[in-house]
């Protein structure tokens, strides 16, 4: 193989041959001389080409810095053993003497015989070895806190109280033969159309939150159409005060369906089938029925636009009513929301905590998300009696969609996207997010609300491609949550 000018130099430098003996022992040390070469030596093994080679079967790779540090101490060794190394004059120009040529020769070797082996020894950089140190203690604190965790003993949470609940029976909470509500609004006509009835759940005391709904989403709602209704579905209160606005406010806008019972989180299941009730025995004609939170906002273009292009399905249904005549029915039907699909919680300390006892499965059946969801009129009937006779749990949403809708009844739900139970992961807060969604909850106060219906209503642009990058990266992080049941 062909050498550079470099490396022939350099070896006929060190090849220590016959040559030396030629010289005159008149020589000198001279540390100059040792330095260039030693510069010479370490400026050719760092070379950065990797074309040069030595021989057929080896290229030369160029050592690293602890290899340099090597190669200087061993040179450092070899020449100030005591030994100074002698060299001749000649008419040529000085060479070294053979003794030195040939520990130089073999350093040399040394060097090859290590990059030949690809033995390398590199310096971490700080940034590396500091990210290690990090999680080496991590990991360490981690290990002891949870050792330490394991062996203090800690009292259980309390479990939620329920001794109120003296039966699971429906029956028993409902009074279905009996006229239970405090206040209720006015009865749709037998010959009325109507296309859409809401229904608002809302705590006895949010009189702001009503307030906001009327001006806003509820206001426009019932301007797009003649033949929509909307009201408010509360429970009981103990406080005098707000029961007597709660009846003055009924009166102002009779919209107010108020039943008697605790108006509770843990009693949504009852609001939600006193809703069922009043629905059946007073608006029975009504198309769809749209159920969702105070605290939603509801963009009405939207919503109109889920309505008219939803799949209806068709089931024919035999029923028992709670006089326990059965009922045949054949209707088309749709369950429109956000799909979930998830776990019963089992932590006391969540407000989705759910008794064993109530429900024993580890699994949910498909259920939509409480916050918001429509269905259509025909299926009232069957899902009052369901109701009644499915005992109660403390999840509305998996009441009611869940164990009646797809359990029992069979029913198929329809997911739409445009449902967000919680805002998008990237941009939930974005104006045309609430533009492009059909309800979006993320618990608004009325002044939050108002505002979003504002600048919802602005004529903003919302086809851009950061719009639709927002949109795709949280579909995928949805998708991470859902499999790991984030």
């Amino acid at each position: 193989m062909f050498k550079s000018d470099e490396e022939k130099g350099l070896q006929a430098s060190l090849s220590g041959d016959s040559t030396g003996s030629e010289h005159s022992e008149e020589g000198w040390s001279s540390n100059s001389e040792d330095s260039e070469n030693e510069q010479l030596l370490i400026k050719h093994l760092n070379k950065k080409s990797k074309n040069v080679k030595t021989d057929e079967n080896y290229q030369l790779r160029g050592p690293n810095r602890k290899t340099e540090r090597w190669l200087r101490s061993s040179m450092k060794f070899e020449l100030g053993s005591g030994e100074e190394p002698q060299r001749t004059q000649s008419g040529e120009g000085y060479h070294p003497a053979t003794t030195s040529s040939i520990r130089n020769s073999s350093m040399f070797e040394k060097v090859r015989l290590v990059n030949k082996m690809k033995i390398r020894m590199r310096r971490r950089k700080f940034s590396t070895r500091f990210f290690q140190m990090c999680v080496v203690t991590v990991v360490i604190t981690l290990f002891l806190y949870f050792l330490f965790q394991a062996g203090t003993s800690q009292t259980p949470p309390p479990l939620p109280d329920f001794s109120w609940l003296n039966t699971r029976n429906m029956t028993a909470f409902i009074n279905p033969s009996e006229e239970t509500a405090i206040a209720s609004p006015k009865a749709c006509g037998k010959d009325e159309n109507v296309e859409l009835v809401v229904f608002v759940t809302s705590a006895p005391n949010k009189f702001e939150s009503r307030r906001v709904i009327r001006k806003t989403w509820g206001n426009k709602l019932q301007k797009s159409s003649a033949n929509v209704k909307v009201y408010f579905a509360l429970g009981r209160t103990k406080d005098k005060d707000v029961h007597e606005n709660i009846i003055k406010e009924s009166e102002n806008f009779d919209d107010i369906l108020y039943e008697d019972f605790a108006d509770t989180y843990l009693n949504l299941t009852l609001k939600t089938t006193f809703v069922l009730k009043w629905t059946t025995k007073n608006c029975p004609q009504t198309k769809f029925i749209f159920k969702v939170d105070d605290d939603v906002y509801v963009n009405t273009e939207k919503l109109w636009l889920a309505l008219e292009s939803t799949h209806l399905y068709f089931k024919s249904l035999t029923i028992k009513d709670y006089t326990g005549v059965d009922r045949s029915i054949s209707a088309d039907y749709a369950l429109i929301g956000s799909v979930m699909e998830t776990v019963p919680i089992r932590d006391p300390q969540s407000k989705y905590y759910l008794p064993p006892k109530f429900y024993p499965l580890n699994i949910f059946p498909k259920f939509l998300s409480g916050t918001a969801y429509i269905f259509t009129g025909s299926l009232a009937v069957a899902l009052y009696n369901c109701a009644l006779r499915t005992p109660f749990i403390n999840l509305e949403d998996v009441f009611t969609t869940g164990l009646c809708a797809t359990t029992q009844l069979g029913l198929r739900l329809t997911h739409n996207t445009g449902f967000q139970w919680r805002p998008m992961s990237v941009g939930g807060s974005h104006t045309c997010n609430f533009k492009q969604s059909v309800i979006v909850h993320d618990s608004f106060s009325p002044e939050s609300l108002e505002e979003i219906f504002v600048r919802a209503e602005e004529n903003l642009l919302c086809d851009t491609l950061l719009f639709a990058f927002m949109t795709h990266l949280s579909t995928v992080i949805e998708f991470v949550r859902k499999i790991f049941r984030i």
